[in-house]
């Protein structure tokens, strides 16, 4: 849970998050952008999600009126 949006947009600062299906680096959250071939397309708000391996978060300044948990593919920053 992040307190605001501002505080998810630093952990996710270098806009580099890891695709779930072909674990190449995207420049997307939520869709695969990776220059591998054959062209992956995998979608984090697809049938099989993250497949596990994506990030899940809230942000507690608009959870009361939107409660909703957010997944997209795992930020680079936070694999470790």
């Amino acid at each position: 849970m992040y307190e605001s949006l501002d505080e998810f947009k630093l952990v996710c600062s270098s806009h580099r998050f890891r695709c779930p299906s072909c674990n190449e680096i995207s420049h997307e959250p939520f869709f695969c952008s990776s220059e591998a071939k054959p062209k992956c397309n995998w979608k984090a708000y697809g049938l099989q999600g993250c497949l596990g391996k994506g990030h899940r978060f809230a942000i507690k300044d608009t959870f009361l009126a939107n409660p909703k948990v957010h997944e997209i593919f795992m930020p680079v920053e936070l694999e470790h």
